[in-house]
């Protein structure tokens, strides 16, 4: 009985075998996972997981050699050796090659870092860029919203990849802009630049800018024009008083008597670029009496007054006797000598002097002539009886040579009359000779007698005296 129920058992089990051999027959691909490689199966084992080597259909994974039954499998990517199913194996990840034993290519999905990848999405996407960049401003590649992409700052391309222009804004020092407020300001020219006079770009607030004073422009920026203060040299102006003034005429010329411009602010009648018959060289109006001789005019003298018995009558003429003995001549014959000699002199009839001659040495000298009525003894130091009558500047002819003496004056003397005269050289050099009698006659003729005075050092009213002195030099007169 024993033996008859082993046979039974048996005999099930054979049954159940066949029995499943005919439903994995029948049915392709239920067997997968039965640890047994059936019909179109590369491997089985014994379950049905994904990226074990073996996946869950019993096909064998790329990258993966599966052997034996149930099926062993191991990772095969990165062996170096191109197996089945792999594009490649570098042992690795390389530039050609990704870590899964794919053929590397931007769009695959996989990021290749070796290849230079940031990211791959398979395509762009906001992220990441068709060429597989992390999409970033400065990272040299154009991405979509970008004009531009210099990796950086570049005379073309802003810091923020917008096309670089003077005006947009941005200041962009490799393009050269010190600054850039989209529109010229006080503080930023059209030009992106500091605004600055003279740097011949016409920024908010000049009228021009030549680089510098041109003949329409001057230094400040300001628009040349004579009359606006301002001295332009290159637009020919020799000054520029805004106006006329006292040295400048009202056409920025200097303003100086006999340039034929009136300028009245510096006390000018008239102008005719010198004398004239209406215009005395000194640009006042020419009248008889004012004691300038207008030879243009007619006159022979001018005395500036209306006595018409003197050397020059009321109408400027000459008024001279035919009789007159001038001038005269003391001596030109010094033993002594410092700075200045008064004199007296008495008419021996009408007459009027005009000028002198005098003993000096040589060299620069200034003079000063001062005259009074009566004599000079007791009003050595009394300036205030004298008139003054002129002073020059003479180079002196040398010792007993006449020097000319150019102040001319008219002294009138009425027959009888008594005068002093004081000539001075403040810079001392004037001859005399020493005298016998202080007052005592020396020289006379028809006309004039000449008294023996006084030798004076170079200083006025308060120098050393000495007498008595005789005046080497000449008397011009005339005759009335």
């Amino acid at each position: 009985m024993l033996k008859s129920g082993i046979v039974k058992l048996l005999l099930l089990i054979v049954l159940l075998a066949l029995v499943g051999c005919a439903e994995g027959s029948n049915n392709e691909g239920t067997l997968c996972g039965n640890q047994v490689i059936d019909e179109n199966e590369e491997c089985d084992d014994g379950n049905q997981m994904e990226n074990d080597g073996c996946s869950s259909d019993c096909q064998i994974e790329i990258g993966w050699v599966c052997e034996e039954e149930p099926s062993i499998c191991e990772d095969s990517c990165g062996n170096g050796t191109i197996e089945s199913g792999e594009d490649c194996d570098d042992n690795g990840e390389s530039f050609d090659c990704n870590s899964n034993c794919t053929l590397s290519r931007c769009g695959d999905e996989i990021v290749n870092t070796t290849a230079g990848e940031d990211c791959d999405d398979g395509q762009e996407t906001e992220e990441c860029s068709a060429n597989c960049q992390s999409k970033a401003c400065g990272n040299g590649i154009i991405d979509s919203g970008e004009d531009c992409d210099d990796a950086g700052e570049s005379a073309t391309c802003n810091a923020n990849c917008t096309q670089a222009e003077c005006g947009d804004g941005i200041v962009n020092s490799t393009a050269g802009e010190d600054c850039d407020e989209s529109e010229a300001t006080e503080t930023c020219s059209d030009q992106c630049t500091i605004p600055n006079c003279g740097d011949d770009i016409i920024d908010v607030n000049e009228d021009c800018d030549d680089g510098g004073e041109s003949a329409t422009c001057n230094s400040n920026c300001t628009q040349a024009e004579c009359g606006d203060g301002i001295l332009n040299l290159t637009a020919g102006e020799d000054c520029d008083g805004a106006g006329e003034t006292v040295t400048c005429n009202a056409n920025c010329t200097e303003a100086i008597c006999g340039d034929g411009i009136i300028n009245s602010t510096a006390g000018e009648d008239c102008d005719d670029n010198g004398e004239s018959a209406a215009c005395n060289t000194d640009c006042s109006i020419s009248v008889c009496g004012d004691s300038i001789v207008n030879t243009s005019a007619g006159e022979e003298c001018d005395d500036g007054n209306t006595n018409n018995s003197d050397s020059c009558d009321n109408n400027c003429q000459n008024n001279i006797s035919p009789t007159c003995n001038a001038p005269m001549t003391t001596l030109y014959a010094n033993n002594n000598g410092f700075g200045g000699a008064m004199f007296d002199v008495v008419s021996r009839k009408n007459i009027t002097i005009t000028h002198f001659d005098t003993n000096l040495d040589t060299g620069t000298r200034e003079i000063e002539i001062y005259y009074k009525l009566g004599t000079h003894e007791g009003y050595e130091t009394n300036s205030g009886a004298w008139i003054y009558l002129g002073s020059t500047s003479v180079s002196g002819m040398g010792i007993d040579i006449a020097t000319s003496i150019p102040i001319y004056f008219s002294v009138y003397l009425p027959t009888n009359t008594r005068a002093a005269f004081y000539i001075i050289s403040t810079t001392s050099g004037m001859k005399y000779t020493s005298g016998s009698t202080l007052g005592a006659l020396h020289s006379a003729n028809t006309d004039l007698e000449f008294y023996e005075g006084t030798g004076t050092s170079d200083t006025l009213w308060n120098s050393s005296f000495f007498s008595p002195r005789i005046f080497n030099g000449t008397i011009y007169y005339n005759c009335n």
